[in-house]
């Protein structure tokens, strides 16, 4: 269940992007390159490109713990007082609460070499091992999540939705560089394993770019690859999130228009330009990443149906969705039963960014 003529689509969104920029002579390191073909703008690495998350936040800022450092004391001392095996309950706890810490990768003290339990299944899906997710930030990722934990596909609080760590940075960074360096990282991989092992299904980053590595430890595991109906849906979602707690980003229009009516030459319009550049090339970066990292994971599970769902989220009705979410895990299909959509209220607050229109660029008096 997937859009139709993506490649004609992805063209008619990049393409614009591109020769906007160069026209606006923003000087955004890397972005040469894109604008001369499309073929580089799927083949060119994004480790250059990378740029800083609105969300990514720094640990000495971040709120305190919600629980006490007398229960965190507690429950350390009852995991290292277990024999054999740690129970994925109490270890998923003790992650919740050491979730800010700088070292919290640095599990090897609290297991003393001994494996974490994993959660067991108990719902009525024929599939009874894990299902990760595999769709990019946008795509319904936390709307999965959530319908998979119904599904009793148990999960740790951090493999519920996105999780930031000190050392495996995923937001622009080039997925295949993110998962490299956590592999090499002995500490990281033994974390992302142990991890992945209590859990019986993860969605968002950094576990989205962890499918192949998942693949290889979990034989039989599922995975869901969300998307958007179209590129340019996908774009504007990323915008408006970028700018959530800040005043709206105006449609991409009233730019132009505001841009218009400036002197040249001004403080004013210079300003403008380099908001809209920094605008545009988030854009970019968001759909290259976006096509790359999805025909990345459909290459790996070519000829394999029973591995991989692609499921875009709102192709189709709630309950459509709910009905092939379904029938790939092999659960009873229940008609009363939808797909929740979560994280919705922003995007239909704020007017998209770009719209279909848009694309055309008529509307430049050459000015820019």
């Amino acid at each position: 269940m997937v859009p139709k003529n993506r490649g004609l689509r992805v063209a008619k969104t990049i393409a614009p992007l591109c020769c906007l920029l160069s026209v606006l002579g923003s000087g955004v390191h890397g972005l040469d390159n894109f604008a001369t073909s499309s073929k580089a703008q799927v083949d060119e690495p994004l480790d250059e490109l990378s740029t800083p998350s609105s969300r990514e936040t720094k640990f000495e800022d971040l709120p305190p713990l919600r629980r006490s450092q007398q229960d965190a004391r507690n429950l350390e001392v009852h995991l290292k007082g277990s024999n054999n095996t740690v129970p994925a309950e109490a270890f998923c706890d003790w992650l919740k609460i050491h979730r800010r810490d700088r070292n919290v990768t640095n599990i090897s003290p609290l297991l003393q070499g001994r494996a974490v339990e994993p959660f067991k299944y108990h719902g009525s899906c024929k599939h009874s091992g894990r299902v990760f997710g595999s769709g990019l930030f946008k795509t319904g990722t936390t709307s999965l999540a959530f319908k998979l934990k119904a599904l009793q596909y148990v999960q740790c609080h951090i493999t519920r939705g996105y999780f930031s760590l000190p050392s495996l940075v995923s937001w622009y960074h080039h997925p295949p560089s993110v998962v490299k360096r956590a592999v090499a990282d002995r500490e990281l991989r033994h974390f992302m394993r142990t991890v992945s092992t209590a859990t019986l299904s993860a969605a968002d980053g950094p576990w989205l770019f962890f499918y192949k590595e998942f693949d290889e430890w979990y034989p039989g595991s599922k995975f869901v690859l969300t998307v958007r109906r179209d590129l340019l849906t996908l774009v504007n979602s990323e915008l408006n999130m970028r700018h959530a707690g800040r005043a709206p980003l105006p449609p991409l229009r009233a730019l132009l228009r505001r841009a218009a009516r400036l002197a040249p030459e001004s403080p004013a319009l210079k300003h403008a330009k380099a908001q809209l550049a920094r605008e545009l090339q988030t854009a970019l970066l968001c759909a290259i990443r976006y096509e790359r990292h999805n025909a990345a994971v459909r290459a790996y599970f070519a000829g394999r149906p029973e591995a991989l769902l692609e499921l875009c989220v709102d192709c189709h009705t709630n309950a459509e969705v709910e009905a092939e979410l379904r029938r790939f895990l092999g659960c009873p299909p229940d008609p009363e039963d939808r797909f929740p959509a979560l994280n919705v209220k922003r995007d239909a607050r704020r007017r998209p960014f770009f719209e279909e229109e848009d694309l055309r660029w008529l509307e430049w008096d050459g000015r820019f």
